[in-house]
């Protein structure tokens, strides 16, 4: 709709991860600039992955927990700002 922040994602970037992990619809797209190849993974097979490989969920595991802290920062950010 226009109103999001646009990004650029690099080479193995992950988009709609949080989508493996719960069921949700994706408010985002994603659009390629240049010529590249993309994997789409089924929330089973990716399951049945870090069932089979718990290192395999390192990655995501750690990217949302960095998002996680980024958000709460920028609520502190935010919360600090309005109180002034």
């Amino acid at each position: 709709d226009g109103a999001g922040a646009e990004m650029i994602a690099g080479p193995g970037a992950l988009i709609g991860e949080l989508a493996l992990i719960t069921a949700m619809a994706r408010p985002a797209s994603a659009t390629a600039i240049e010529h590249s190849a993309v994997i789409r993974i089924a929330r089973s097979l990716f399951q049945r992955v870090l069932e089979s490989d718990p290192a395999a969920a390192r990655r995501p595991r750690d990217e949302l927990a960095n998002r996680t802290s980024q958000i709460a920062s920028d609520i502190l950010l935010a919360g600090a700002k309005l109180s002034t």
